[in-house]
């Protein structure tokens, strides 16, 4: 039997009570009294970011940061210690502060007699310093209505701009642009201005002459087709002011209405007309379609206004305007930032050109699905671009260790960069298209991320409309630069078709059209399920001048006919030297030659033919023909 070592059992008790001993003072080494995590909203609007928070510190108790300091939007770690030990608390900053806006007070222009034309809207450009938004968390997201430079018509116009900060928090600027003319008018009053002034309502305004010899006007107003009648008709005093001004409500919505205005100058009737449409209603729950919200894209849709609408219009972020068609109720929005909140806006749109309608905008602020810890991700990419995002975990970068980020294949202007830890993004450029490309982040902490990314077809080159009929359009465009492409998509608004037309060619008809109508036309090319961007022109049904055929291309036919001609004679002209250089050769040789020719003709119709010459290397032959011969009469 084996012996083993003994140990008294006092020494066992001792050590289990220096253990529990142990035990107990690490657990006491903690501070007892340690600050309750702590939730606070930003107050300091407009103001550098975070928010300077007060908390109370126990005796002899000492945390970093301490009170008072100004802490960051988001997570905060607070450690305290005191002579038992340490500890730690969180606090949160949440933003709830909109941006602030400098805004200008309203613009007032006047406009010259000189701009006027009968039954036309005068305009005149309005330009102003756009307002300024700062917020407490850097530069927000600015969108507006209208843009310095604009073109604004008689009358008072509101211009608003909103700002979105990152964390949502929305702020509006809103001033007016009033448009009056200038001095008074001489001529008789047979020029008017008609347009939207709010729902159902239409504004008309015209000049008063200089002479005031007009007592009273005469308003009509009705739809288009119709015969005006004395149950349509507005009474309208004359007046002192520069331009008269009346408005016609409780007016059906998107519906061209013709508005006339007469009046009596020295015994004298003059009409003055102009088309208007209507504002049009506009549509409503505008938001995300369920399902298709991406990281850097997502489906907006809308439901459909329950009137007559031509068209839509659609903004999305980067103020990017598409039109689509009427049967159409939503579109894919790309390109977007992960977890970045966008105002999006669509507005019902009838008519065209000077009888442009648009309803109220209906808006909604989408928020794109935020990018999850450890993802790299490419959400903005062109034919020869790609940008990309990421979010990396703690410690995986410092100034000492930067990111590199890396492209394969290697075609782009950097193919490879250093990224330091407080930057989270990048762009790439000069790539190919149709090109799949690896893309790596990389630390020597440890961190590894990568992505893939095809970048998208080329742009169609020269879209052009080479036809241009009261009915009739007829387009053209050229290949993109480089890259393959297996089809086009080709689209119209206003029209009746929701989804564009696939073809393989480059170029395409449109008919049964209306005449001066504007049509926005698009086209997209496609390889391998992926869409270039898109590549869009205006044009005007029986308005807009066609693009002749490049002449280019008739020189170049011309020059190549001229070539071919020459080439044909120069060969001709060959061969006619060749043949007569043959002939002349073969003279020369028989003329080198003595020869003598005996020919004998004998009485059953044959002859005998004997040729002896001397060849030039002196050696004698003899040929002789026998054959049969015409006798003389």
């Amino acid at each position: 039997m084996a012996m083993g070592k003994f140990v008294p059992i006092d020494g066992l008790i001792f050590k289990w009570m220096l253990t529990i001993s142990i035990v107990l003072m690490m657990a006491v080494s903690t501070v007892s009294d340690c600050p309750t995590d702590l939730d606070v909203n930003t107050n300091n609007f407009g103001q550098p970011t975070g928010r300077s928070v007060e908390f109370e510190e126990a005796v002899n108790q000492t945390c970093n940061p301490g009170p008072n300091t100004l802490f960051v939007i988001g997570s905060n770690t607070v450690t305290c210690m005191d002579d038992d030990g340490e500890c730690s608390f969180t606090i949160v900053v949440h933003d709830i502060a909109p941006p602030v806006f400098t805004c200008p007070r309203t613009i007032q222009k006047q406009i010259s007699y000189d701009l006027l034309q009968p039954n036309k809207m005068a305009t005149v450009v309005v330009i102003w310093d756009s307002p300024m938004a700062v917020d407490n968390t850097g530069e927000p997201t600015v969108t507006s209505t209208h843009e310095p430079g604009d073109e604004f018509s008689i009358g008072s116009t509101e211009v608003v701009y909103t700002a979105i900060d990152l964390a949502g928090n929305l702020a509006m600027c809103t001033f007016a642009v009033e448009v009056m003319t200038a001095g008074k008018y001489t001529p008789p009053a047979d020029i008017i201005f008609v347009y939207n002034s709010g729902d159902n309502c239409l504004s008309v305004t015209w000049p008063e002459p200089a002479d005031n010899a007009t007592t009273d006007y005469s308003i009509y107003y009705y739809k288009e087709g119709e015969r005006k009648n004395s149950q349509e008709r507005v009474i309208v005093p004359s007046g002192s002011s520069t331009y008269m001004y009346e408005e016609l409500c409780n007016l059906r919505a998107g519906q061209l209405y013709i508005v006339e205005v007469e009046n009596l100058v020295n015994g004298k009737l003059l009409t003055a007309m102009a088309p208007r449409f209507t504002k049009p209603l506009p549509p409503t729950d505008l938001k995300a379609l369920w399902g298709t919200t991406s990281p850097s894209s997502l489906v907006l849709s809308w439901s459909r206004s329950e009137q007559t609408v031509d068209q839509y219009e659609v903004t999305t972020p980067g103020n990017r305007v598409q039109y689509v068609a009427s049967t159409t109720n939503r579109v894919e929005v790309d390109s977007l930032r992960p977890g970045t909140s966008y105002q999006m806006t669509v507005r019902s749109v009838v008519g065209t050109g000077d009888r442009l309608g648009y309803s109220e905008a209906t808006s909604a602020l989408i928020t794109s699905a935020a990018i999850r810890e450890s993802d790299l991700i490419a959400y903005n990419y062109t034919e020869s671009t790609i940008r990309v995002v990421w979010t990396a975990v703690s410690k995986s970068s410092d100034e000492l260790n930067p990111y590199m980020l890396t492209i394969e294949p290697q075609d782009a202007v950097e193919n490879f960069r250093t990224v330091f830890h407080n930057f989270n993004e990048a762009q790439f450029t000069g790539l190919k298209p149709n090109t799949n490309y690896r893309i790596q982040l990389l630390s020597n902490l440890g961190f590894h991320l990568e992505t893939t990314q095809t970048t998208r077809p080329g742009r169609v080159r020269n879209l052009r409309a080479v036809s241009v009929l009261e009915d009739f359009i007829t387009i053209s465009w050229d290949p993109p630069t480089e890259g393959d492409v297996d089809s086009y998509d080709v689209s119209i608004s206003p029209g009746n078709q929701s989804e564009p037309t696939n073809m393989m060619g480059t170029s395409f008809e449109f008919s049964s059209l209306v005449n001066e109508t504007e049509y926005f036309i698009t086209v997209v090319s496609l390889y391998n399920d992926m869409k270039s961007n898109p590549k869009t022109i205006l044009v005007t049904t029986g308005v807009t001048k066609p693009v002749p055929t490049d002449p280019l291309k008739y020189v170049t036919l011309a020059v190549g006919c001229v070539l071919g001609v020459l080439v044909v004679i120069q060969l001709i002209v060959i061969v006619i030297i060749y043949w007569k250089y043959r002939v002349i050769c073969k003279k020369t040789s028989l003329n080198s030659h003595a020869y003598h020719d005996t020919d004998t003709v004998r009485g059953d119709n044959k002859y005998d033919d004997t040729d002896t010459a001397r060849g030039n290397d002196g050696e004698e032959y003899e040929n002789t023909m026998i054959g049969p011969v015409s006798r003389l009469r």
